[in-house]
């Protein structure tokens, strides 16, 4: 699943990691394209030129199934929020056929 990922993604996972005080991801997502390259191909070092505050821990960010375990509400991408979803599908499906 991770060689499927895009970047799409790891753009709303970078904006939910910066939502901590004063960490840009309008500035990242600039930098990435000025420079030619993937948001997650910037280095930590690069990241922090923008702002100080962005630490090792952002490496987590392009991970994809940490970025999609992360939201865990009903219409969630995580795990268990997807077989809940399914599930009501499937009560669905079953209550029309009945």
């Amino acid at each position: 699943m991770d060689e499927a990922a895009s970047v799409p993604p790891f753009c709303l996972a970078l904006r939910c990691h910066s939502t901590r005080p004063t960490r840009p991801p309008r500035k990242a997502m600039f930098m990435a394209e000025t420079k030619g390259v993937a948001l997650n191909q910037l280095s930590l070092r690069e990241l922090q030129t923008i702002s100080p505050l962005f630490s090792g821990d952002v490496s987590h960010v392009w991970e994809y199934r940490h970025s999609v375990e992360q939201y865990s509400a009903l219409d969630g991408t995580e795990h268990s929020s997807v077989d809940w979803q399914m599930c009501q599908v499937w009560a669905l499906l079953q209550a029309q056929q009945a």
